[in-house]
């Protein structure tokens, strides 16, 4: 399966989309997959997990810092073909256990949803302010010493 970067494809439009809720051994709970056709070039697309979701403009960001917007002709799981088809296959890499399309509930604004969804953004800051710490708590490596000495040098 092809991974693309972020820094690739920062924006994704999808149209004839779901949203998938789904429990795996990649991450912790419940959580919450965009799952559509790129408009660019019709072919199926699957998000990490939903961080953050604003249901008026129809955009959210997932885990991965990549930026989705939903666009027309929302569909259930079901008629979804080729995405469905990258879904089944993202969800087994992901040692799925559960999956359930809860595009309507996510939507309307589902309180248990709601709730899941900022759960997963409380835990994704305070993971990287867990890793923001530690970096800052890390000593440079001798060649990372070597280096900022020759670039310091160069400087000056």
């Amino acid at each position: 399966m092809l991974f693309m970067p972020v820094t690739h494809d920062p924006e994704i439009v999808l149209s004839g989309y779901a949203i998938m809720e789904l429990e795996t051994g990649s991450w912790k709970g419940k959580t919450y997959h965009f799952v559509g056709n790129d408009v660019r070039n019709g072919g199926g697309r699957t998000s990490t997990p939903i961080q953050v979701f604003d249901k008026e403009q129809m955009i959210g960001i997932t885990a991965s810092g990549r930026t989705y917007k939903l666009v027309e002709n929302r569909v259930g799981f079901s008629d979804m073909g080729d995405s469905a088809y990258i879904f089944n296959m993202f969800f087994q890499a992901n040692h799925g256990t559960f999956k359930k399309d809860v595009t309507e509930q996510f939507l309307s604004g589902n309180k248990r949803i709601l709730k899941n969804l900022m759960d997963a953004e409380q835990s994704a800051e305070t993971e990287h302010l867990k890793k923001a710490r530690k970096a800052r708590k890390k000593k440079p490596s001798k060649k990372e010493k070597e280096l900022l000495d020759i670039l310091m040098k160069s400087i000056i």
